[in-house]
């Protein structure tokens, strides 16, 4: 099951959705680590924001930190306990 959300606390102002993997090959910015958990992607998107990241990938206790934040179904991918988030619009 793909359950979406709005973000809470940290991840405030972000779309959360489990088990996807939202941008696949798509506008990497940077690998950071170790997050054990998805609030943690969002500090360090936040943190990159002037660097332009709008998204990650929480997988595997990492983040996959995005450029982009344009989200389509089509582009998702069905991934057992990765998390994407972008940025809403």
């Amino acid at each position: 099951m793909n359950q979406e959300s709005d973000g809470e606390g940290e991840c405030k102002g972000y779309t959360v959705k489990l088990n996807v993997e939202a941008f696949k090959g798509r506008c990497d910015l940077s690998h950071e680590g170790p997050a054990a958990k998805v609030e943690d992607c969002c500090v360090m998107c936040n943190a990159w924001r002037k660097k332009g990241c709008r998204g990650f990938t929480h997988m595997h206790n990492g983040c996959w930190l995005k450029t982009c934040s344009d989200v389509s179904e089509d582009q998702m991918l069905s991934v057992a306990d990765a998390t994407g988030g972008w940025l809403n619009s």
